[in-house]
């Protein structure tokens, strides 16, 4: 999507936010300690593509002025494709039951709520910082 919206430099041209570089810092601490908090990230990271990413997805194309190609899906949006309506719904579906079963105990849960909202909290940094 970055380079079809910024073009093939991005990655040497768009400067890495200080919210997205702590964001990337814990995620690597959290690798590193194979902490059951990773669960939180995957709740935050995938549940929210799948319900408010599907509305960010259109206000990205509307706001950039986006067109889909004849056949093709919208380019500059990939990022938040997942299928038509019915495959969305599956795969939030298919997540919600995989999050329920984990096996992990209370102190685990309290661990990954509290990651969640730490979670929330920076992506509502990323877009704070996200330019306009």
């Amino acid at each position: 999507d970055l380079s079809v919206l910024h073009g093939p430099t991005w990655a040497t041209e768009l400067p890495l936010q200080p919210a997205m570089a702590s964001y990337v810092h814990r995620l690597q601490t959290l690798a590193q300690t194979a902490s059951p908090a990773w669960v939180a990230h995957a709740y935050v990271r995938y549940l929210g593509d799948l319900h408010g990413g599907q509305i960010l997805k259109r206000l990205v194309a509307r706001g950039l002025g986006l067109r889909e190609a004849a056949g093709s899906k919208l380019a500059g949006t990939q990022f938040h494709e997942f299928g038509d309506e019915a495959q969305v719904q599956a795969l939030r579906q298919q997540l919600r039951h995989a999050l329920a079963v984990l096996p992990v105990s209370a102190a685990e849960q309290d661990l990954i709520v509290a990651e969640a909202r730490w979670a929330f909290v920076q992506h509502q940094r990323l877009f704070e910082a996200l330019p306009g």
